[in-house]
């Protein structure tokens, strides 16, 4: 699916869906980046993404634990949101 497909207009005109197909493919390339990147002397890596309420803090950590699998490292999955 290419980037640019859904209902909100970014800053260069694509639009995208909140929380769709387009910010699971983000968050798997930045979190492979981060799993490749934590076999460089880390026990363990994970994300601040969570933080945010716009993101689906379950989809960020299904994209960690797979990143950490393709990586063979490990992943803390959180959800680091307020109550």
């Amino acid at each position: 699916m290419p980037f640019g497909r859904g209902r909100r207009s970014g800053r260069d005109g694509a639009t995208w869906r909140r929380r769709g197909r387009r910010c699971e493919r983000c968050f798997g390339s930045r979190l492979r980046a981060a799993a490749r990147r934590s076999r460089d002397g880390f026990d363990l890596f994970s994300t601040s993404l969570t933080v945010s309420p716009h993101k689906d803090a379950a989809a960020v950590n299904r994209a960690g634990e797979a990143a950490a699998g393709e990586a063979e490292a490990r992943f803390l999955a959180l959800d680091l949101k307020k109550n």
